[in-house]
């Protein structure tokens, strides 16, 4: 203003920051840049038009008179209400703005981490290596997302990864638990333990089995195999106290370390946890009835290195591949791999290999008669070939053909239904019963393939192949099924005595197994039972749900009353077969490759983890 100095108004500007001047008038920035106080006015209270449009003059006739004037007015604003009102209104803004900035920076910098992180689980659920993530995120920043400064590197991305599975990796305290193991070595020729797990989680109504950890043995004896699992399982956050209360179930295959009477693994855990229910894995007892079958009807070993030959025969050599294919295709046939049967591997490959050899029979016979007549063979192969075709177009072999087909198909669905991770110890027994009512109606009844193989024997002609008598001797229909319903009792049905009662318990939950008008307290005893032997504190509630459920015999929804339901889900976690462990194997031999073998067993089992569970 002209009644004050530059000196003099820059003084009293830094003492008051607030003051604004326009035109010679002075005002408050703060008031102007506020308006009006809004929710903080009052009756009586408001902002100065003058202040806010900076109209405030000053009266005397000499500038001293001026300035005490201007003074006074300035004193008064700065003490008023209204003022000070102001004054909080652009503090608190300031402050937001400022929390504001903050959030949003904090949100940024998550969102790109996240980024990452994603971009991580993704190469390891791909199996991509960890030196692909510098690749990645050059290329996300060249389609113009913000990622996070990290150390793009194969370390950190492991280091990444190893977070994500550890974190993925967490068990309620109050679940029921089972697991399997079994032993294998990977590709550096390292014996490892591949550990699995089955639980129901929370709010599923389904078991849910799982890999769960991978580690390295010093040798593969009983007792090392045992400490190397609880080891294992303690690096994990299980407690003795959570093992004692929730480990129910254990399942591993029939060898001797495993599953010895004196000092295999499961006799040293239930040294333990003497209420976990031991489990020889049930696929592994279906094979060793298949091999029982083997050895006791001679015949079956004809049919198995028959197939032994055409697999080495094709397997092999690409050049017996490529003219079989050539014989498919002249003939429209889609050719299927043929591989062994009624060997280590599991029955459900063997159905497999004859269903293959079924379908392309034609083909076969073809290229086995084109090997036979070709002049680029020398006589020892084409022989070879010409007896591969007699023995393949003896009536005898159809007829075995036919018997083999119809019991492996039976055999594959039972197995392939024993490894679905839905199937629980009720359901095998199930599936098991029905099928050895099956095969003993296949001792009467013939089955489809096998009656297709007696009418070709009749017509003298398979697929339109002419056939022919020959050496081979047909299997016994009678004797092999006999034998096969007997092995398949004495295989699966046969395991220890305490566990056979056990499952006499189960059979109560059954409806179709209830008397028509059963008495209210049928089954008490077997429940209370079953939740003696399966740690289950509230026996009484669960006896009470069993009633309820006894009592809705009717019910055509089929509906568990809730009290009921902690036992059921007890039971869907014991474990009938360890094809997860199976499945497991396949991920690691993906994972550790002859190119990729350097990984440890730690970053392998977490990225086994991620790829099998994530």
């Amino acid at each position: 203003p002209s009644y004050w100095k530059k000196e003099q108004w820059l003084e009293k500007i830094k003492e008051h920051e607030w003051l604004a001047l326009e035109k010679d008038g002075i005002g408050c920035g703060v008031c102007k840049s506020v308006g009006t106080l809004g929710p903080l006015k009052s009756q009586g209270l408001k902002l100065s038009r003058e202040w806010i449009k900076c109209k405030v003059s000053c009266f005397g006739d000499t500038d001293g008179k001026k300035r005490q004037s201007m003074r006074k007015k300035i004193f008064d604003h700065k003490r008023s209400i209204a003022h000070k009102r102001s004054l909080e209104i652009c503090a608190a803004a300031k402050k937001e703005q400022f929390e504001k900035a903050i959030a949003n920076q904090e949100s940024a910098y998550q969102e790109n981490t996240c980024r990452v992180f994603r971009t991580v689980y993704t190469l390891a659920k791909l199996n991509r290596p960890f030196s692909d993530l510098p690749v990645v995120l050059d290329l996300q920043k060249a389609n113009g997302l913000d990622v996070v400064r990290i150390l793009q590197s194969d370390h950190s991305c492991a280091d990444i990864m190893c977070h994500i599975a550890k974190s993925m990796r967490f068990i309620s305290n109050d679940l029921k638990i089972g697991f399997m193991i079994d032993e294998s070595t990977s590709a550096s020729k390292k014996a490892v333990l591949v550990i699995c797990m089955k639980v129901i989680f929370t709010n599923s109504d389904e078991a849910s089995s799982m890999f769960f950890d991978l580690a390295q043995l010093a040798d593969t004896t009983a007792s090392t195999i045992h400490d190397t699992f609880l080891r294992a399982l303690c690096d994990d956050g299980f407690t003795r106290e959570f093992l004692l209360r929730n480990f129910v179930s254990f399942a591993t295959d029939g060898a001797s370390n495993m599953l010895g009477r004196k000092l295999g693994v499961a006799t040293l855990l239930l040294g333990m946890f003497p209420n976990v229910m031991v489990w020889h894995c049930s696929n592994h007892r279906l094979k060793l009835a298949v091999a029982d079958v083997v050895e006791v009807v001679s015949e079956t070993y004809e049919m198995k290195s028959f197939f032994d030959k055409l697999y080495s025969l094709y397997s092999a050599s690409p050049k017996n591949q490529a003219e079989l294919q050539e014989c498919a295709s002249a003939l429209c046939i889609r050719l299927n791999a043929i591989g062994h049967i009624l060997g280590t591997r599991w029955v459900s490959s063997s159905a497999r290999s004859v269903r293959a050899v079924w379908q392309n029979y034609t083909a076969l016979v073809q290229h086995f008669e084109n090997a036979s007549t070709d002049t680029s063979q020398d006589s020892k192969q084409q022989a070879t070939y010409k007896g591969l075709k007699n023995r393949l177009t003896d009536t005898s072999f159809v007829l075995n053909m036919g018997l083999l087909f119809d019991a492996l198909v039976e055999l594959e669905e039972l197995s392939l239904e024993l490894q679905k991770r839905s199937t629980t110890l009720m359901r095998a027994h199930k599936l098991f019963e029905q099928k050895c009512l099956v095969f003993e109606s296949m001792l009467q009844n013939p089955g489809e393939h096998f009656l297709i193989s007696q009418q070709a024997v009749r017509d003298v002609v398979f697929k339109g192949v002419a056939l022919h008598k020959g050496r081979m001797t047909a299997i016994d229909r009678t004797k092999f099924f006999s034998c096969l319903l007997m092995k398949m009792e004495e295989r699966i049905f046969t395991t220890r005595s305490s566990h056979r009662a056990l499952v006499k318990h189960m059979e109560l939950l059954d409806k179709s197994k209830w008397p028509c008008n059963p008495d209210i307290c049928f089954g008490d005893k077997s429940i209370r039972h079953l939740c003696a032997f399966f740690n289950i504190s509230q026996v009484q509630g669960v006896v009470s749900g069993f009633q309820e459920y006894l009592s809705d015999i009717s019910d055509e929804d089929n509906k568990v009353p809730e009290r009921l339901k902690q036992l059921l889900d007890v039971l869907k976690t014991l474990i009938i077969s360890t094809a997860e462990c199976e499945r497991s194997f396949s991920a690691l031999n993906d994972i550790l490759t002859n190119i990729r073998n350097l990984s440890s067993l730690e970053t392998a089992s977490k990225l086994i983890f991620i790829k099998t569970v994530g």
